[in-house]
């Protein structure tokens, strides 16, 4: 082997391949973070999650509860479709629960709560057993010759069940609806 390839000294006079022990130093201890330990913090963070949580579930079935409170009958307004009651007119009838507007009956309206019943039994039934009880009652009371055959004379009934959602909520009234296309003024029934 030839002097002119050999690699150069270190700074101590040692060949650069050779390494002394003195030359490594300790690598000094890591610092500890202060402030929490992560588990400490990350325990916190999903405390607050559930307490959110809890708080916006409690909302929620405050807000359900309220919407399933049947209303006052001489309430007019936007109600939820679950607070309407026998004897007030809503200004349409919409497509599905949820909010409608009740008005005066001397107002034009395109249908009307005519008659109710209420659903007993403390678990619910299914929703087969609830629609075919309520529609069996508006049937029996709007059919030509009925009770109510006057109000239901020249348009259309339909009947609103309570669901599952709504009977939790403590719900049992299904109501029997006349509409029609044209609004009238007035009550339905005669």
């Amino acid at each position: 082997m030839s002097d002119d390839f050999a690699p150069p000294p270190t700074p101590d006079g040692t060949p650069s391949g050779t390494v002394n022990r003195t030359d490594f130093r300790a690598t000094p201890p890591a610092r500890r973070r202060r402030g929490f330990p992560r588990w400490v913090a990350a325990l916190l963070a999903v405390g607050a999650l559930v307490i959110v949580g809890g708080v916006a579930a409690q909302i929620t079935l405050t807000k359900r509860a309220a919407n399933s409170t049947p209303g006052d009958a001489d309430a007019t307004g936007r109600l939820h479709s679950a607070q309407v009651v026998s004897g007030m007119c809503l200004e349409a009838l919409g497509d599905a629960a949820g909010p409608v507007m009740v008005v005066p009956c001397d107002d034009p309206h395109a249908a009307e709560a005519v008659t109710g019943t209420t659903v007993s039994g403390a678990d619910f039934p299914g929703d087969e057993a609830v629609a075919k009880t309520v529609l069996d009652f508006c049937a029996s009371q709007l059919a030509p010759g009925g009770p109510l055959d006057d109000a239901a004379r020249g348009r259309q009934w339909v009947a609103w069940v309570p669901s599952r959602g709504t009977w939790s909520a403590g719900d049992r009234d299904g109501l029997c609806i006349v509409f029609a296309e044209s609004p009238w003024t007035g009550p339905a029934r005669g």
